[in-house]
């Protein structure tokens, strides 16, 4: 490969062409992600608050 060729590619080119045309699909993928991680999280704290609740009132039944 000679020089020229090389000076010829310019990457961050071909990204934010790459990026242009795909655009929409790269905002509905991060939703998509976005929107799981949500709910994953919402989830996992259900889950924690529940078994500290549930830790707090058997505490409190064996200390009446």
């Amino acid at each position: 490969m000679n020089e020229s060729t090389n000076t010829d590619f310019d990457i961050n080119k071909v990204a934010a062409e790459f990026v242009s045309l795909n655009l929409k699909e790269i905002f509905e993928l991060s939703a998509d992600v976005y929107m799981g991680a949500k709910k994953g999280m919402q989830q996992k704290l259900k889950t924690i608050y529940k078994g500290y609740l549930m830790n707090v009132m058997e505490s409190q039944k064996h200390s009446s």
